[in-house]
């Protein structure tokens, strides 16, 4: 479903602003399982390349094999799909020769709070980027894997410890920085449920980054996509409202987010 709607979108674009919806060629990292299902995406790319099947680090969480593809078809661009690969550091840094700008979770988060942005008690509060990183300007920040993974927790009674310090109330959001689809994160609302769900994260994120967010409940899932190149030009393609989700999954996105006001989406945007 994400490749279809990535592919779709695309040749949509293309097609109202260059009248060509052939403009981009797309080739598709998939497995044999996948494709013995004949999923809908196939009819739209212009080529695929296979990894091997089975659990998702074999293939869409695999940043080596997607890497060797990458550089193997020289492609101009990756995009690695929502969760999976996409939020693991190991890719951007080893797409610095193609235009592609993926970010993980603790990394985003430590760089919000650096800078001032408002954002709710997690694991990694008062846990900031140096000075002279956050004054080379909008490009090249990095956050170093020292400061990601002190941002993080690596067993559930570290994690007990954390909260209490950071004052992270209940509910509270247990996630894997690599995980996605619904896997790689747990609600929780009292200490009884905390170990036997954050076990449960680990197992379906094996290796991952663990992080602690304090869940605001009543809330709404209001997004800004970025779009950037390597030349630190940036731009905002508007607000997407993805409320509506089942099982942590996002079921309809809908773009603008309509529910907010004008001026909360103008200043979102800015």
């Amino acid at each position: 479903m994400a490749a279809f709607k990535c592919v779709m979108s695309i040749r949509r674009w293309a097609q109202e602003t260059f009248k060509d919806d052939r403009l981009f060629k797309f080739i598709n990292l998939t497995t044999e399982q996948e494709i013995s299902s004949n999923p809908e995406y196939l009819k739209m790319i212009d080529n695929f390349v296979f990894s091997e099947s089975g659990a998702n680090e074999n293939n869409y969480a695999n940043v080596d094999d997607i890497l060797k593809h990458a550089v193997s078809n020289n492609v101009d661009a990756v995009w690695a799909g929502w969760g999976h690969a996409s939020e693991n550091p190991d890719l951007p840094n080893g797409l610095k020769n193609i235009k592609s700008f993926l970010w993980d979770h603790p990394g985003r988060q430590c760089s919000h709070w650096s800078a001032g942005v408002p954002v709710v008690s997690w694991s990694g509060s008062n846990i900031f980027l140096s000075k002279e990183i956050c004054e080379r300007g909008r490009i090249d920040i990095e956050v170093s894997p020292e400061l990601r993974a002190a941002a993080c927790v690596y067993d559930h009674e570290e994690a007990i410890r954390v909260m209490k310090e950071k004052k992270i109330t209940y509910p509270v959001m247990i996630k894997a920085s690599e995980g996605g689809g619904g896997k790689g994160i747990r609600l929780v609302r009292s200490e009884s449920d905390f170990e036997v769900n954050f076990r449960r994260v680990q197992a379906e994120v094996a290796g991952g980054h663990i992080f602690l967010m304090h869940c605001l409940e009543g809330a709404r899932h209001i997004e800004v996509q970025l779009l950037g190149d390597m030349y630190g030009e940036v731009i905002a393609l508007r607000t997407r409202d993805c409320t509506v989700q089942r099982r942590c999954q996002k079921i309809i996105e809908e773009a603008p987010a309509i529910a907010a006001p004008l001026a909360v989406q103008r200043n979102m945007e800015a």
